[in-house]
């Protein structure tokens, strides 16, 4: 399905991959107007300044479930001709199990409501919209550690893989329609989601540009129809663990179970 929409959301814009997707998302065939979500207002501004109006700013908080209600709720309000989103924003936590007396669990369970629980109400909501429209496109943002965890990140892992899990069953829910379910899974990429942990400079010297990123995203996400848009890391570790998950979807019976 082609992605040719004309008013592009994208979840998380004021920084790192969401700031770069909507940086080049202006320049596609379609020409969109990209809405860029965020809390940090003047980055937004920097944003549609910068684009010379081709970007939108729309302030919002998607921090919690109830939080993403609202902000659907405000960006259909706002714009309600959005037929594309991108649902971006993360967190990341590093923990030590082999120390569980040291885990802090409200950390993580903050953790899981912003990367799993958060995407899982934006796309109840936001289906409902493009169901209304008969069209429309939701993009989420996994990780090549859904498919191939890293012990040290591992609710984040887990709840990259849970969203990878969703967005199969909803891809494979709207596959009659034409509202489009697709994923985007990074490898490591030049962001400031390693700030809170102290590992940016660290992890500086092996990830990504996003200069080199970017571009081959935006060239899957338009120029083709892959469903999975996946590069270097996440294209090896989805290559090796994930290759015919969907096609098994597609064939499931209750045989299968037997089997």
């Amino acid at each position: 399905m082609p992605f040719n929409y004309s008013t592009i959301c994208v979840v998380g814009a004021t920084s790192g991959i969401g700031k770069a997707l909507a940086e080049a998302l202006i320049n596609i065939p379609s020409k969109p107007t990209v809405i860029a979500v965020g809390r940090r207002e003047d980055r937004l501004k920097a944003l549609e300044q910068a684009s010379g109006g081709k970007i939108k700013g729309l302030v919002a908080d998607v921090g919690s479930a109830k939080k993403a209600e609202v902000f659907v709720q405000k960006l259909i309000k706002e714009f309600p001709q959005t037929d594309a989103i991108i649902v971006n924003a993360g967190v990341q936590r590093h923990q030590d199990w082999f120390q569980p007396e040291k885990i802090d669990l409200e950390s993580l369970d903050q953790e899981w409501e912003q990367n799993y629980t958060v995407p899982l109400h934006i796309s109840k909501h936001i289906l409902t919209h493009f169901k209304k429209q008969n069209k429309g496109a939701l993009v989420t943002v996994t990780s090549g550690l859904a498919a191939l965890p890293k012990a040290d990140t591992a609710n984040y892992c887990a709840t990259k893989a849970a969203v990878r899990s969703l967005t199969l069953s909803l891809r494979f829910a709207y596959k009659d329609t034409p509202i489009s379910i697709r994923e985007i899974s990074p490898p490591l990429v030049e962001s400031e989601l390693h700030d809170q942990q102290g590992t940016t400079d660290a992890l500086s010297k092996f990830w990504i540009p996003l200069a080199t990123y970017i571009p081959d995203v935006i060239n899957q996400l338009v120029e083709t129809d892959n469903a999975e848009i996946c590069t270097q890391f996440s294209a090896k570790a989805y290559s090796n663990f994930e290759l015919g998950k969907w096609d098994a979807m597609l064939n499931f019976s209750p045989a299968t179970l037997k089997k």
